[in-house]
C-alpha cells in the first residue's frame, strides 16, 4: 500500500510522491526469500512497538533469543522419533504400548532462536538431531524404559528449515493484515534502511 500526495513547485506544475508504508516496505521484504529473517523480525520489533503492538513484539524478542518453555507456536514442533541409550552405549527405539505416551513424546518443540536454527541448517541437509528432555522428565522416562541410561528425541534438520519457513509465513501474515495502518518509526529511522542488508566493501 502506498500513500500518494501531491506538491505545487515552481510556475505552476506538481509532482506526485509516492511514500511507502513501513508495514508496506517490510511486506515487501519478507517476500524476498534471501533476506535474512533475523534482520527482518528485529526490524518488526521495532515497527511493532511503534505500534503498541504488545503480542507482536514478545514474538520477535521469542523468535530472536530462543522459547524459554514448551509454549511454542505450532511452526516450532516437530516430528521426532523417541530413543534411548542403554548401559553399552546402544542406541535402540523405544517400544511401549502406550500409545498415548508416543503420541505426547512424538512432538518435539523447537526452542532455538532463528541465529541458532540457520547455524544448524546449514550443518547439514540430511543431519539428525539430539533433544534432551528436561531432567525432570528424563528421570520420569528412564523408568519407564528398563535398562535404559538415557531417553531423548530425535529429529531431523528439515524440521528447522520449517521452522524458519513458519516463522516468515507469520512475519508475512502479519506485515499484510497491519498494511493500512499508519504507523512513524521512533527516532527517523526509516524501514527501508532497517530491511536492508548493508553493501560490504572489500
Amino acid at each position: 500500500h502506498r500513500y500518494n500526495c501531491r506538491l505545487d513547485i515552481f510556475e505552476g506544475r506538481s509532482m506526485s510522491i509516492q511514500l511507502a508504508s513501513p508495514f508496506a516496505t517490510l511486506l515487501e521484504a519478507v517476500s524476498d526469500d534471501c533476506a535474512p529473517l533475523d534482520r527482518l523480525v528485529r526490524a518488526a520489533e521495532i515497527l511493532s512497538r511503534a505500534a503498541n503492538d504488545v503480542e507482536m513484539v514478545a514474538w520477535c524478542e521469542k523468535e530472536l533469543n530462543g522459547y524459554p518453555s514448551g509454549d511454542v507456536p505450532e511452526y516450532r514442533k516437530a516430528a521426532a522419533m523417541l530413543q534411548a541409550t542403554d548401559s553399552y552405549g546402544r542406541t535402540l527405539p523405544v517400544y511401549t504400548n502406550d500409545a498415548n505416551f508416543l503420541e505426547a513424546m512424538a512432538e518435539c518443540p523447537i526452542f532455538q532462536s532463528l541465529s541458532a536454527m540457520k547455524e544448524l541448517c546449514a550443518t547439514s541437509s540430511s543431519a539428525e538431531y539430539k533433544v534432551l528432555f528436561h531432567p525432570d522428565t528424563s528421570v520420569r522416562l528412564l523408568k519407564t524404559v528398563p535398562g535404559a541410561t538415557e531417553v531423548f528425541r530425535v529429529i531431523q534438520a528439515n524440521a528447522f528449515r520449517s521452522a524458519l519457513a513458519g516463522a516468515r509465513q507469520f512475519l508475512f501474515n502479519w506485515a499484510l493484515r497491519n498494511i493500512n495502518s499508519s504507523v512513524s518509526l521512533p527516532g527517523g529511522l526509516s524501514m527501508t534502511a532497517l530491511v536492508r542488508v548493508p553493501s560490504t566493501t572489500s
